[in-house]
């Protein structure tokens, strides 16, 4: 009777003892899986850092642009030639939405151009003196050649809306105006019958003070690795002012105008 009894009450603690058991694991596995969908969840939280639409940035640039005088008569530099020019500065960038923004820019620029001038008239004359000799042949200008060149500190102050965002680019189209401020003006000439040439000579006297310009174009700007981006842009620069003085003495017509076509590569940051 006793063994029997010692037998239920072993059987009853080794029930009880696994039940117990059984019980501690349960509880283990809720903690381990509570803790791994916390981690779960606080992984999933994680997000990329955006840049912030609303920071205002500033870039350097360099660029060129190809000048060319216009005039509306048919003479005088109407006629010149478009040539390459350089240009550079820094400026910065305001936006005021998403997808607008301002830019200010300050840059030094300058402006070429060359016209070639043929009179109408032969290219050698001879005169016979009282005496019936013949003097030395007079050889009259056949063509010469002629430069102006303009420099200027310029403004230029636009608004950009951005029409297209990409993972790596976007793209603006910009508009606005340009200010300009005369900081030299040099004219010289070439005969070429003679070889003659005469040196630049200062005429800033001749040519007005400030310029205005109105301007159009689209950009791009490349995102980079760094916290640097490329900055490209395509303008054109049309004049909307008159260069020269109503009396000037270098023989330009007075309604000149310059505008041109330019780009731009910078960097942002």
């Amino acid at each position: 009777m006793k063994r029997l009894l010692y037998l239920l009450l072993f059987c009853f603690f080794s029930l009880y003892s696994i039940k117990f058991s059984v019980a501690q694991i349960q509880i283990g596995s809720s903690t381990t899986t509570t803790t791994t969908t916390t981690t779960v969840t606080t992984i999933d939280k994680e997000k990329p850092i955006t840049e912030n639409p609303k920071k205002i940035r500033f870039f350097a640039n360099i660029g060129a642009h190809l000048t060319q005088f216009k005039s509306e008569a048919l003479s005088g530099f109407g006629e010149a030639d478009p040539e390459f020019n350089f240009n550079g500065g820094l400026g910065i960038k305001i936006p005021v939405s998403k997808n607008i923004a301002f830019s200010i820019g300050g840059n030094l620029t300058q402006h070429t151009s060359k016209r070639t001038v043929i009179p109408n008239s032969s290219p050698t004359t001879r005169a016979v003196n009282s005496n019936g000799t013949t003097p030395p042949s007079q050889t009259t200008i056949t063509s010469k050649e002629e430069k102006l060149k303009l420099g200027y500190y310029e403004f230029p102050i636009g608004v950009n809306i951005t029409f297209s965002r990409k993972a790596k680019m976007n793209l603006y189209g910009i508009a606005g105006f340009n200010i300009g401020f005369l900081r030299e003006a040099e004219f010289s000439s070439v005969v070429s019958a003679t070889s003659n040439a005469k040196g630049a000579q200062n005429v800033s006297d001749e040519v007005e003070k400030y310029k205005r310009n109105l301007y159009a174009g689209i950009g791009a700007i490349i995102k980079l690795k760094s916290k640097y981006d490329m900055l490209v842009e395509f303008n054109y620069n049309y004049g909307a002012s008159k260069l020269i003085n109503t009396s000037n003495s270098i023989n330009i017509k007075e309604d000149l105008k310059e505008s041109h076509f330019g780009i731009n590569i910078g960097l942002l940051f």
